[in-house]
This record gives C-alpha cells, structure tokens and sequence, in this order.
C-alpha cells in the first residue's frame, strides 16, 4: 500500500483515496502523452512498452486509489508528482497506476511488478508468462539502478551486516496470508 501511503502523505490528506474494485486485475498500462518523458520509461525499449499497454501484465491487488479529478484539485498532489498512467477497475472507473516525482527520485507503482516472477498463487490472476516477467525486469533495473545513485552508507560493515535481510528466514506463508507465497519474519 505504498502508492497510496505516498498519495496520503504528499496532499497531506487522507481523502484523496477513492474506492476501487481492482483485487486480482492484470491489466495493461493506459500511458498518458508525455510518460515517454518520464524517468522511468524515457530508455525503455519499445518492446517493454509494447508489453506495457497492449498486454495485462501489471498485477493489480488494491480497493483504493486515486482519480484523476481528486488528484488535480489537490494543491499539493500535481506539484510534486507527474502521472504516468492510469488503469481501468472492474467497473470501468479510472484510477492512476504509475507516478513519478517531479525533482525527487520518488516512484509509485499502484501495481505489483514483483507478483510476475515471483508470486504464484494460483488463485490469483498474475501473469507469468516470458513478456510479462520481462517488463518486471525492466522495472526492477530500473528501481536498482536509481538506488545506486544514493550515497547513503552504513557507518560500519557491522551495521551493514546486521540490517541484512540474510539474517531472517524467508517463510512460506501463502497457506497464511493469501496475498504473499513468502514473508521474512523479524524476531526480537
């Protein structure tokens, strides 16, 4: 729920959250004019935006959102994000999927490139198919290669050490929490 924790804290509202009926919707991406712009796709290729809009490879797992009409009367919203897309939920009402900082290096995804590779509910619509699992490629480069350009280190290799995820098992929960095959749980 980040995208919308993200919409919430930059309005300084948390009205600005609609509901949706989009649980367990793939869909393709509507791209609004200028995304080619954007820092996020302005190096795709054209293949990876193909697969984009023309193919439901973007799981969707939400009821809330945010329209494009609450979203442009906030004084707030419009100033520091640019909308990158938008989707469709089940009931044709349209919601923004993708957005991006103006100035900041902030992404928002209000879909889950993490479900193509790496979920696998059956259950669930995700797609796993070979296109599919390479548009999540696109974006996971694109997502790491922007965290590289952070300067923030750890001020020792032991307090890297400890913050690692190596040091909490990865559990299978999809028996227990529908929504995720796998949770790493922290123990104090």
């Amino acid at each position: 729920m980040g995208f919308e924790m993200l919409q919430m804290i930059i309005s300084k509202n948390s009205t600005v959250l609609g509901a949706y009926d989009a649980e367990d919707i793939s869909l393709p991406l509507d791209f609004e004019p200028d995304f080619y712009q954007s820092r996020i796709f302005k190096s795709a290729p054209q293949r990876i935006i193909d697969i984009l809009s023309k193919d439901p490879v973007t799981m969707n797992n939400h009821n809330y959102g945010v329209d494009k009409t609450i979203y442009a009367a906030n004084p707030l919203l419009p100033k520091f994000f640019d909308i990158l897309s938008t989707n469709k939920d089940k009931k044709g009402k349209e919601f923004i999927s993708t957005v991006e900082g103006k100035t900041a290096p902030i992404y928002a995804l209000q879909w889950h490139p993490e479900k193509n590779p790496f979920e696998w509910d059956p259950e669930e619509v995700t797609r796993h198919s070979e296109v599919a699992v390479e548009a999540t490629q696109y974006m996971a480069n694109f997502f790491v290669s922007e965290a590289r350009k952070s300067e923030h280190k750890f001020a020792s290799s032991q307090d890297l050490s400890a913050a690692l995820i190596y040091n909490y098992p990865a559990t299978y929960t999809a028996h227990i929490i529908a929504d995720f095959d796998q949770c790493y749980v922290f123990q104090r």
